[in-house]
């Protein structure tokens, strides 16, 4: 997993890739990755701190690099980010990933 999301964070850091098509789709499976501890593989559940911090890098670059679609995305991530947070029980590392998130995003 942590190779996945090193190549992803690259290819964002990559200005010559036309990346928009694809940004929804990508979002869509990190927030899944840092919302959802069930996603990961076993071996890595044990690490997941460092996966969550990874995904939170991603999604960064990833909306830096969205051109279009910026606020739009920013406001898909902001309200998923929302929504994770209202139920009561929550597991710490779900909200860890999502105050993660949101500090790595910033103020848009």
């Amino acid at each position: 997993m942590h190779r996945i999301l090193r190549t992803l964070v690259a290819i964002a850091g990559n200005t010559s890739l036309y990346l928009e098509p694809y940004v929804p789709k990508v979002v869509d499976g990190m927030l899944a990755l840092l919302l959802d501890p069930m996603t990961l593989e076993p071996q890595e559940r044990c690490n997941h701190w460092n996966v969550r911090e990874l995904v939170a890098v991603c999604l960064s670059d990833f909306l830096k690099k969205s051109l279009c679609s910026r606020k739009q995305l920013y406001a898909e991530i902001c309200s998923r980010l929302e929504q994770h947070l209202t139920p009561i029980l929550l597991s710490f590392p779900s909200v860890y990933g999502v105050v993660l998130t949101a500090c790595y995003l910033g103020r848009e």
